[in-house]
Formats: C-alpha cells, structure tokens, sequence
C-alpha cells in the first residue's frame, strides 16, 4: 500500500477486533511502524477496534470541528446512520479523544513479528489458543457445562 499513496498520501485501515486476541492487534501495529514514519491510532467507537493512520509525512492533529466541515452532506448522512453521535463533530470528538500510543498495542505481545504476506500471525489464532493452558481449561469447563456435566 505504501507504494501506491502519493507522498503526502495518508493510508486509513481500520482494523476490526473480533477476536480480542492480542498477538493480531500488536502484528499489525508493529508492520505500520516498521513500514511509515508517522502512525496514529485510534480505538473505535464503543471499543469495535482500531483506526490506524500511516503515512511518510507528518499527520498533525486536526480538531473535530475541522474534520466535520470537510464533509458533504452525504458523507455526514452516512457517518451518523449508526450512531451514537447525533453531529458528525461529536462522532469525529468521540474517535479523536480515544487516540492511542501505537508502542501500547505493539507492548501487548512484545514477541509478535510485524504482519507481513510470509508471516501470516492472524492466520494462526487457533493454533495459539489451543497452546494456551488457561484457554484450554477454559474451554473445557465451558463444554461440560453446556452438556450438563459438573465437573
């Protein structure tokens, strides 16, 4: 991606968290920092994920208020169909202020390799899981309570 944005070019993923699973978010975070120089990260609202910023050059704050007169009323319609924010300067203030450090997703697995086409870390979610002692005990006890045995 980073070969195709212009230099001033800014690339926007956003990163859903379905899994929870720690080991993805911090991949992912640790390929934008070693691939861009500038990187911003923001939780989504109600805790859905991450929006990641990235590009070569600087990406300096810009307020809500900002962002919200750039957009065409169609743009505004569709940012504010699922809420929770009744504005769409309220809905850009409510991503805004749950910026992160990009270093407090990577620290969460500090020994995760960067994502990469060679290094699929999203792809060995259960691998990792079944390897984990708690999650099997876990596991486990969830069975046998849905089966109705107590254990």
């Amino acid at each position: 991606a980073k070969l195709h944005l212009r230099p001033d070019g800014i690339l926007q993923q956003w990163f859903p968290m379905g899994s929870r699973d720690p080991a993805i978010v911090a991949s992912v975070a640790r390929a934008l920092n070693e691939s861009f120089p500038y990187v911003r990260v923001f939780r989504s609202i109600e805790g859905w994920g991450y929006h990641f910023l990235a590009s070569t050059s600087p990406l300096p704050p810009v307020s809500a208020a900002v962002l919200a007169s750039h957009l065409p009323p169609a743009a505004t319609a569709d940012l504010l169909e699922w809420g929770p924010a009744t504005t769409a300067e309220q809905q850009f203030a409510a991503v805004l202020n749950q910026e992160l450090a990009l270093d407090s997703l990577i620290q969460q697995a500090p020994g995760v390799p960067a994502l990469q086409d060679d290094r699929p870390v999203n792809e060995y979610y259960l691998l990792r899981r079944v390897q984990d002692a708690e999650y099997r005990r876990r596991w486990w006890q969830h069975f046998l309570d849905r089966v109705g045995i107590k254990s």
